[in-house]
């Protein structure tokens, strides 16, 4: 199968020769032209074949160019949308061009998409929760900032060639009152905007998050740790209503294990939740140091799986 037919079809929940893999890096190069930044993503998708790229999105929102620059409720209400062609956005979209005229057809790649309660974290430091609570009507009218000029942003993404959006949100705060009254309908109308893609993927960031609530959003994958030492994946993969893109532990087997332990966990992912409707990732951005075999332990492993039985292959080194 084409790199292209395998997500597709895994996607979709249909046969595939063998699940697709994906691994990805904060490459830290922010401060670098595009077409580094670019290159950089497509040095890993090349040398190690994989079947799909995710593009990280590390530019700062408009000319806030550090954590915590916000200080206060009432300055986040005083931010300004950011155009399309200013700033990290523009730069970004120049990272995109630059592999959609690479790649071609030959594979889909997504952007990183943080949604506005993401954002807003990364840009007061992490405390937007506490705000919401102490002055609600000021951190709304910030993140409806944020909000207004991803609606800009998302669109614009479509022509450059991208297959989709990975669109971050915060599992832990999703499950509070104060987000699905403030933040939701803004992640619903984002959503919305990129529904004519052909791969949509949430990440549920944050390991044991309750992913029932994200469920039935309409996307085409959801992205998250689900804890490859126990049963999570399986019963996760029963509850959701598009694919799981998973599998793979960046905390502990990929940085720590031995290729063997990696080429077992992703055998056992593939039993626990079935080859159909999976892609093969980490849970998460991959941290720097990763030994090289271990990366390659994975990509080989799935190369494998029509040779196993799929049973249990004993406990995760």
């Amino acid at each position: 199968m084409s790199k292209v037919a395998r997500v597709r079809a895994a996607l979709r929940g249909e046969p595939v020769d063998r699940p697709p893999i994906n691994f990805w890096f904060h490459f830290g190069v922010e401060d670098e032209p595009p077409s580094l930044v670019a290159d950089l993503h497509l040095d890993l998708f090349r040398g190690f074949d994989l079947d799909w790229l995710k593009i990280m999105h590390d530019y700062p929102f408009g000319d806030i160019s550090r954590m915590g620059a916000v200080k206060s409720p009432a300055e986040l209400a005083r931010l300004r949308p950011v155009a399309p062609n200013d700033g990290g956005f523009r730069r970004q979209l120049e990272v995109l061009a630059r592999i959609a005229e690479a790649v071609g057809g030959d594979a889909w790649f997504v952007d990183t998409v943080f949604s506005p309660w993401s954002i807003g974290q990364m840009l007061t430091g992490g405390q937007i929760a506490d705000w919401l609570r102490e002055e609600p009507a000021s951190v709304s009218a910030g993140l409806g900032v944020i909000a207004e000029s991803l609606s800009d942003y998302v669109p614009a993404t479509v022509a450059t060639g991208v297959a989709g959006v990975f669109y971050v949100v915060d599992g832990y705060a999703a499950e509070h009152p104060a987000y699905q009254e403030h933040v939701a309908p803004l992640d619903i109308e984002l959503l919305a905007l990129a529904s004519g893609n052909a791969f949509n993927v949430l990440h549920v960031h944050g390991v044991g998050a309750d992913l029932a609530v994200h469920a039935h959003q309409p996307v085409h994958a959801v992205s998250a740790s689900v804890g490859c030492r126990t049963e999570q994946a399986a019963t996760v993969r029963e509850r959701l209503d598009c694919a799981l893109i998973s599998g793979l532990d960046e905390r502990e087997t990929l940085p720590r294990g031995t290729p063997d332990a990696i080429r077992r966990e992703v055998h056992r992912s593939a039993h626990r939740a079935g080859r159909t409707g999976l892609l093969i990732a980490p849970g998460c951005a991959l941290r720097p140091g990763i030994p090289e075999e271990n990366l390659w332990a994975a990509r080989e492993a799935v190369e494998t799986l029509d040779s196993t039985d799929f049973g249990d292959s004993g406990p995760i080194d």
